[in-house]
């Protein structure tokens, strides 16, 4: 094998070949260069040869297409292999954490949520028959929904056409962001939600039972039908709660940065579910403001305050205290916040 010949070898036969060279008669090379470079024979060769050439180009060319088209087509059947497994595991009736939360970021991503789709604890948790109730709930941990890329009128669609009747009922959600989503009359029912990042996104339906901790519902809306979910440590800047208002409502260290006060629906009548984001709001009331913590929002160089984005999640700061301002104090810096009035589809769609 010429894999097996010591690498010190083939210098030695190159200056070999040179020593040979330079000891073959003139003459005799003369005629060499004569029949093998400049002769007819020579010519025709060279033709030949670029021919070749030009024809292993097309043919190479070819190949790297259809390997090409071989790749796209294995990586669809390989994208439709992992949606498949990823239903075979979102859909598994066991409880705990079984990475159904990957595989629910995976379905959504792909467009592939129906209406009615049941993700409850009776549904793909361990539900005791004999006892009518919940044994080990499913747990979706670390859950990705984002359709932040789309126009404003593609968002507009998706909100009007979003699936209807997601079931996530007595289900434990943990680390989940969302991100210009819309669930409409979905089912929340004893759902435990810890650390939710909320962008721009619309929950309505049941919540009895629910409870949220350590989130951040920033422009976001929540709309409850009946009981309304107990809110705990969060940052509702900007949000907007139907129930904020109401009596029963429980909640317990709420923040919002002073500039974005929560806000609550104008029409008190129930609304139809898909109609939400067209409904007017308003600025809650004051003696709900304070029993907020308004915090004073960070500034840039010039005084002014920093876009929301820019901002650092409140939900993560809730173990430190934060520089708040009085209700009125904040309505008197930031007059324009809280004379807010519009619908939900005003302030997001304006894309």
């Amino acid at each position: 094998m010429l894999s097996d010949i010591p690498l010190w070898v083939w210098p030695l036969v190159a200056a070999l070949i040179v020593v040979v060279i330079f000891h073959v008669p003139e003459n005799d090379l003369k005629a060499l260069n004569t029949r093998f470079i400049g002769g007819e024979a020579a010519k025709t060769i060279v033709a030949i040869a670029s021919f070749v050439g030009f024809l292993a180009v097309v043919l190479t060319f070819i190949q790297i297409r259809n390997d090409f088209q071989d790749r796209e087509v294995e990586r669809t059947t390989r994208h439709a292999e992992e949606i498949n497994k990823a239903w075979d595991r979102l859909l598994q009736p066991t409880g705990g954490n079984i990475g159904k939360g990957a595989a629910l970021t995976l379905v959504y991503g792909a467009g592939e949520i129906d209406e009615e789709l049941d993700l409850s604890c009776k549904a793909v948790g361990s539900w005791d028959s004999a006892q009518g109730k919940c044994g080990t709930p499913p747990r979706f941990h670390k859950v990705t929904l984002d359709h932040g890329n789309r126009s404003g009128d593609e968002l507009a669609n998706a909100f009007a056409n979003a699936p209807k009747g997601i079931r996530l009922a007595g289900a434990k959600l943990r680390d989940w962001k969302m991100n210009w989503v819309h669930f409409p009359d979905a089912d929340f029912q004893g759902t435990e939600i810890d650390g939710i990042e909320m962008r721009n996104s619309l929950l309505s339906g049941r919540f009895d039972g629910a409870r949220f901790a350590r989130c951040d519902l920033i422009q976001s809306a929540i709309y409850t039908f009946d009981t309304p979910p107990d809110l705990i440590r969060c940052n509702i800047s900007g949000a907007t709660l139907n129930w904020i208002e109401n009596p029963r409502a429980h909640f317990l260290g709420l923040r919002a940065w002073a500039d974005y006060p929560p806000l609550t629906f104008d029409n008190e009548d129930r609304i139809f579910p898909t109609e939400i984001y067209k409904v007017p709001r308003r600025i809650v009331k004051i003696e709900v403001l304070r029993k907020i913590s308004l915090c004073t929002p960070p500034t840039d160089l010039h005084g002014n305050p920093l876009p929301l984005e820019s901002r650092q999640l409140l939900a993560d700061q809730l173990d430190r205290p934060c520089q708040t301002m009085k209700a009125e104090d904040a309505m008197a810096k930031y007059p324009n916040a809280y004379q807010f009035r519009g619908s939900i589809r005003d302030a997001l769609f304006k894309r």
